[in-house]
């Protein structure tokens, strides 16, 4: 049995809180985005010393309890069960009884799940044909037991009559989608028969719902549990439990369709992968997954419908990027056509499955790739249509610079592609600048409020001078475009090298030189930036510097030889530096001795107050070495602070009592002692000067 301290030993807020925030190192704190608010600077702050978080952007902190509290929406004792069952240990709930009482209603559903789960496994052991349907899957015993495979037999009281003999409750297992109830409302049968069936774990490694797989060309093909108290279908990724670590480590996730194609891919060493649960992804979804990874590389089923879902999922991460969620790298996986991620990996091109995952195209490259397999290229209409959707394609793509690459790339299919492909790349360029500004046109009045811009076509920065010498009709732009051809001299090329309107002409840069811009572009928007600044007095900085220099064991031998308690400023600091001076000699070296000791106190407010203040000012102050010339210099600051205020409260006090017209013999000599002690306080405060 654990208790809260051996448990929070125990627990690694670094790879708790990674587990669902990409972290980067920075001096000695990890940055990332805070999963409690949406921002695209990251300015979450995890300090391994101190064991807790603070994001400077909402103000959340805390410990690694209440962040799984926060985060997964639980109890204190719900929290502290799941990271004592990562940590391989049980909490002991003495102490927490009270708080907890009899199991939750949500706790019952929970241990039924597992139950019917405990149950559907034991079947998969007894029955042939089942087992060897999974393994003709190509699934070995070892993914077998990882994913807790199971069946669900024929027939429609197996389950019903095996949770009757167990005492359960039929009405929660209804509630919980294992069963269903008679048309005639007095009994009860199985929701699932002759199913394969697939465990769906929440991330504290619950079951809470569950998928079967129908046998043959029974349909439906796949039976999910429907919506409940504890299964919300939109929110889950099957598989996250279990790809968590590698998700994290490597900074990309897998978005696959269903089950098999996670399971086969776990089991391929691709344990980086997941799957929405029989469901189109959404915002939720898409929210989770640009948390987790800032590489999102959907690996969908290639053929019609794997491409429709496909288009699909990348406008769902487009409307929440939309909505301030930070930008993920959308990378599309291209499988060979007709085949999904199982087929590949159950054949065994387990080399040629990461080649695909290596050669992910970006969003952008998807769209153009499936736009040229619409259309005919070979004759002038193909050609003339796949133009037309590159350019409805390339609209979204916010710098002029990163579509050049394309337009390049491209420009043999256009008409004037024949005087010369700079003419072409140029009349492209046009025609797309006039269709970006049509868009912001159409989006500002969409605003209220917001002026439009005139009714005129815009002039095109690197519009192309109209042709010349040409017969009727020819070199004239392809069906849907728009502008005037280029200007021709003698031998067929373009004249000059400027543009029309006298600047220099820049070449487009290449497909290479567009990637590693947006790369760069990408660094910069994840740079991690400093804390905001907080406006301090002298001495609340000198306090703030004493009690940093009181967590590092090298140094508070000399904070406590030259400040007392009572020299602080705050309750907290001054019962800090108290309670180190009464343990100094039982501290450890440990960077950490302190906070260790502040969290013995079993008094979370206190703790709670050190820790969040002390964070903060190693946030705001981690580029300012710590010396003991600091050390006594911040002690003369509060001790000279604390003379100023009660030669002020002395002045203001002999103030009064002069005004008196008569005074008693204590008022007198309250005035001698009062001078006396003024006088001293001056004159100490003038030789301190």
């Amino acid at each position: 049995m654990a208790d809260k301290e051996e448990i929070r030993d125990r627990s690694d807020i670094i790879e708790i809180i990674g587990n669902v925030v990409a972290l980067k190192k920075k001096g000695r704190t990890w940055l990332g985005l805070c999963p409690f608010h949406q921002e695209k600077t990251p300015s979450f702050n995890v300090d391994p010393v101190f064991r807790s978080y603070k994001c400077f952007g909402c103000g959340e902190s805390g410990d690694v309890f209440s962040f799984v509290q926060k985060y997964e929406n639980m109890t204190f004792v719900e929290a502290a069960d799941f990271l004592a069952r990562r940590a391989g240990v049980e909490f002991d709930r003495l102490g927490a009884d009270h708080e907890r009482g009899t199991p939750s209603e949500r706790d019952q559903l929970f241990v039924l799940n597992a139950t019917a789960l405990a149950w559907f496994r034991s079947m998969l052991e007894r029955v042939q044909l089942a087992r060897d349907y999974v393994y003709g899957r190509g699934l070995v015993h070892e993914t077998i037991q990882q994913f807790q495979l199971g069946y669900a037999p024929q027939g429609w009281d197996n389950l019903t009559s095996y949770l009757a003999a167990q005492k359960v409750n039929l009405e929660s297992a209804v509630a919980v989608g294992l069963l269903q109830k008679g048309k005639s409302g007095d009994g009860y049968y199985d929701m699932f028969r002759h199913r394969v069936m697939f465990p769906i774990f929440d991330e504290q490694e619950r079951v809470v719902g569950f998928g079967g797989r129908a046998f043959g060309d029974d349909q439906p093909k796949y039976l999910n549990t429907g919506e409940t108290p504890i299964f919300n279908k939109s929110r889950l990724l099957y598989g996250l439990s279990l790809a968590r670590r590698k998700v994290s480590s490597e900074g990309r996730v897998l978005l696959m369709e269903g089950y098999m194609d996670v399971i086969a891919a776990h089991q391929a060493g691709f344990t980086n992968a997941v799957a929405t649960l029989g469901t189109s992804l959404t915002k939720e979804h898409a929210k989770k997954l640009a948390q987790l990874a800032p590489i999102v590389a959907l690996v969908y089923d290639a053929d019609n419908a794997g491409i429709k879902a496909t288009l699909r999922a990348a406008e769902v991460f487009k409307e929440v990027q939309d909505e301030g969620v930070r930008e993920v790298d959308l990378r599309m996986v291209r499988l060979p056509d007709g085949d999904d991620p199982d087929s590949v990996l159950k054949r065994g091109d387990v080399a040629l499955f990461q080649r695909a995952v290596d050669d992910a195209g970006q969003y952008v490259d998807y769209l153009i790739d499936a736009a040229k397999r619409r259309q005919d290229l070979t004759t002038e209409t193909g050609k003339s249509r796949f133009l037309s959707d590159l350019s409805r394609i390339l609209v979204d793509v916010p710098q002029m610079e990163a579509c050049d690459g394309y337009l390049t790339e491209y420009a043999n299919l256009h008409p004037y592609s024949r005087y010369s492909l700079q003419s072409a790349v140029e009349q492209m360029r046009r025609e797309l600048f006039e269709r970006k500004q049509r868009r912001r046109q159409r989006n500002r009045a969409a605003k209220p409020g917001v002026p439009t811009a005139s009714d005129s076509a815009p002039t095109a920065p690197n519009a192309p001078p109209s042709p010349a010498g040409t017969p009727d009709g020819a070199g004239g732009p392809a069906s849907g475009t728009t502008g005037s051809g280029p200007r021709i001299v003698s031998n067929g090329q373009s004249s000059g090298s400027g543009r029309a309107d006298g600047r220099p002409y820049r070449p487009p840069i290449s497909r290479e030189e567009r990637e590693a811009l947006e790369k760069k572009r990408y660094r910069q928007s994840i740079r991690p930036v400093e804390a905001p600044p907080k406006v301090l007095t002298t001495e609340e900085r000198a306090e703030n510097e004493l009690i940093r220099a009181l967590m590092e064991p090298e140094l508070r031998a000399h904070v406590l030889r030259h400040i007392e308690p009572g020299e602080l400023l705050t309750p907290i600091a001054q019962r800090l530096t108290a309670l180190v001076g009464e343990n100094q000699q039982s501290l450890g070296w440990e960077p950490d001795a302190v906070m260790r000791l502040v969290e013995a106190q079993q008094d979370d407010p206190f703790s709670a107050a050190v820790r969040d203040r002390a964070q903060e000012f190693r946030a705001q102050m981690a580029n300012v070495p710590i010396t003991e010339a600091l050390i006594v210099e911040c002690a003369k600051t509060l001790r000279r602070f604390h003379k100023e205020k009660r030669a002020e409260a002395v002045s203001q006090e002999l103030a009064r009592l002069l005004q008196k017209s008569s005074l008693s013999d204590v008022e007198r000599t309250l005035v001698r002692d009062y001078t006396a002690e003024h006088q001293r306080l001056l004159k100490e405060l003038k030789g301190s000067a």
